[in-house]
């Protein structure tokens, strides 16, 4: 009998359509960070039938033989609060996901064997999980679902402000870059908002002996990439300026002055592609 409730409980986690409770995010791969980050996303459930129903959060590792566990199994990095909850129906529940990269964590993929473990097709390269189990209030059959979760950790020697947010919309950010160690500049990354194609089009960094600048080429495979001609420095505790055109919708850290890995970053002033000014819209990008 333990063995035949064991099969359907794997079943109804493996299967969106079982769970009593909707959850809002399928998949939380390729987050990114640095050695000694600690990492932070919202989850959210849904009560969907007309019970109250009770359950937990847990992470789970999918152990296959030929994998690298010191790669694979971060169970210890991840941990969701509150673990345990009660839900109704139609009640909003969010939770905090945190990933905590310990500090002396190689460079590289951990959670998965691939980043592109949350694509369809590909959920042999899946390792890590985030899962919830929920059953009515007294009752014993769980069911939940399982969401993919991985990370990877960069270099330490960046500038990176990590994703941003909603709202947004392409303009011209002006503001001040003040790195906490010397970085080896070549090329800015950009986050696009999901199932946009938010980039940058053109950035000009200043002061300090540096006057260098770079335009967009196109779509392509690497559309949210812009390659400097020349590798450049920013050096540690100097302010630098840069202006920062972006196109379609680019996430955004929606602050005025934000420490980040790296060091500092400022909106002095940002023009919307409709002629609004705000001074709280910092772009989100990686700079390396």
């Amino acid at each position: 009998m333990k063995k035949i409730i064991l099969i359907m409980l794997i079943a109804l986690l493996c299967v969106p359509a079982a769970s009593a409770t909707s959850v809002d995010c399928r998949s939380m791969c390729n987050w990114e960070g640095c050695p000694g980050d600690t990492l932070n996303q919202n989850i959210t459930l849904v009560g969907t039938i007309p019970t109250e129903r009770t359950g937990y959060w847990s992470v789970y590792y999918e152990h296959v033989e030929k994998d690298d566990e010191e790669l694979i199994n971060i169970t210890s990095w991840i941990r969701v609060e509150p673990e345990k909850y009660t839900i109704k129906s139609g009640e909003i529940k969010t939770f905090t996901v945190t990933i905590k990269i310990p500090k002396n964590a190689e460079p590289g993929l951990y959670g998965a064997t691939s980043g592109s473990a949350c694509e369809v097709g590909h959920s042999d390269e899946r390792r890590m999980y985030i899962q919830f189990q929920d059953t009515n209030i007294g009752g014993n059959e769980y069911s939940g679902l399982r969401i993919p979760i991985s990370v990877n950790v960069l270099e330490k020697t960046i500038f990176h402000t990590g994703p941003g947010t909603y709202p947004s919309i392409s303009g011209i950010h002006i503001g001040t870059i003040t790195p906490n160690a010397d970085i080896t500049v070549h090329t800015l990354y950009t986050y696009s908002c999901e199932g946009t194609g938010g980039h940058t089009e053109y950035v000009w960094i200043q002061g300090h002996g540096v006057n260098e600048s770079a335009s967009w080429n196109g779509y392509n495979d690497e559309y949210q990439n812009i390659n400097f001609t020349n590798t450049f420095k920013l050096r540690e505790g100097k302010k630098y300026n840069y202006t920062i055109k972006t196109g379609s919708y680019p996430q955004i850290v929606h602050e005025h002055r934000i420490n980040v890995t790296g060091g500092e970053i400022t909106c002095t002033k940002f023009t919307d592609a409709n002629g609004e000014i705000y001074d709280d819209w910092v772009p989100a990008i990686r700079v390396v």
